[in-house]
């Protein structure tokens, strides 16, 4: 059945969880690999030579990394591609990628000889957690760990794929090392869904301060950041089940007989953001600007009008509560 409603009244509940985590308007959709240079003792690789190479049809692309160590290659069709990183001087890596419609995410630690082993058990991980065999990326992280005790990046995708198994004891254990030898947002993040996940609130919260904290320092998190991270995009998509699941009740409560496609609204979205490359949120700007963020507004009013409707929404609940905290320290520190 084609979904006809009121656009002003839903879409600012449905629309509310997007505009949190910096969605915006779909545009284009398109094949896209996206992924992270570090070298072997975990520093960002800026400059690093990208080739995405398709041996059945002999296309060649060709980018490099920015500041941020992160590539993004778009236009790409359907297909078996083999990605290369290299840096004279760092090291160079390969890794095979099967596109088949939206993102695929290749990680790269890249290594002279010494750091060879820590490479390639790396980047074995990374392909073993894509396709979904946990136990196989865990003992590939793990390996690499031997080559490099200090790894933060390996500690991290062990903290992704344990928590991908729902074991979140190790998990945290893994982001927590990962913290100790290398504080990132990334790494706090994945706290954050662990706590959740557990509804341990007051620990989900002070995860989330230090990676906005982290965030902020480096000048604010795009999207392509968020949907690249497996654990962030598996937040963004808890998050947005509970503003659709707000507009289905909606449009009940005022008679409506349509209900939004749960499954293609999220698939829509993705593609859309996956294809926006590094966009900063008008909400995440306003914050890293001193600027005074619409928290009632954005997010206040839809969150009152979707727990009048009786919906659960513990995520959206949290991250509001989150961003108005945010919003009020700001302004202290404006005033002072």
């Amino acid at each position: 059945m084609v979904c006809r409603y009121d656009g002003r009244r839903l879409r600012m509940i449905v629309l509310v969880a997007l505009v949190a985590l910096g969605f915006a308007l779909p545009v284009a959709a398109q094949n896209v690999v996206v992924g992270k240079v570090t070298d072997v003792k975990g520093a960002l690789v800026e400059g690093a030579t990208i080739i995405v190479s398709q041996p059945d049809t002999g296309r060649k692309y060709e980018t490099k990394t920015g500041k941020d160590g992160t590539y993004a290659q778009l236009g790409l069709t359907t297909g078996t591609y083999l990605i290369t990183a290299k840096k004279e001087g760092v090291g160079a890596a390969v890794s095979e990628v099967s596109v088949r419609g939206g993102k695929v995410t290749a990680n790269f630690v890249i290594a002279l000889t010494a750091g060879e082993n820590l490479s390639k058990a790396f980047n074995e991980g990374v392909a073993a957690n894509a396709a979904g065999n946990f136990d196989a990326a865990i003992a590939k992280f793990n390996e690499a760990l031997k080559a490099s005790p200090q790894c933060s990046e390996c500690y991290y995708n062990i903290g992704v794929t344990n928590l991908s198994k729902k074991d979140y004891d190790k998990a945290e254990e893994a982001y927590k090392k990962s913290i100790e030898i290398k504080p990132s947002a990334e790494a706090y993040n994945g706290l954050v869904n662990v706590y959740t996940a557990q509804r341990k609130v007051d620990q989900a919260q002070e995860a989330a301060k230090m990676a906005a904290e982290l965030t902020v320092t480096a000048g604010g998190v795009t999207t392509d950041r968020i949907v690249g991270d497996p654990a962030m995009r598996d937040e963004a998509r808890a998050v947005m089940d509970e503003a659709i699941a707000a507009g289905n009740a909606d449009l009940a409560a005022h008679g409506e007989g349509a209900r939004l496609d749960r499954d293609e609204v999220v698939a829509r979205m993705f593609r859309a953001t996956d294809a926006m490359g590094a966009y900063r949120p008008s909400t995440m700007i306003d914050f890293v600007e001193g600027r005074p963020m619409e928290v009632d507004a954005m997010f206040g009013e839809p969150l009152r009008r979707a727990q009048a409707l009786g919906v659960a929404t513990p995520r959206l609940s949290l991250l509001t509560a989150q961003i108005r905290a945010l919003d009020a320290r700001s302004r202290a520190n404006e005033r002072s």
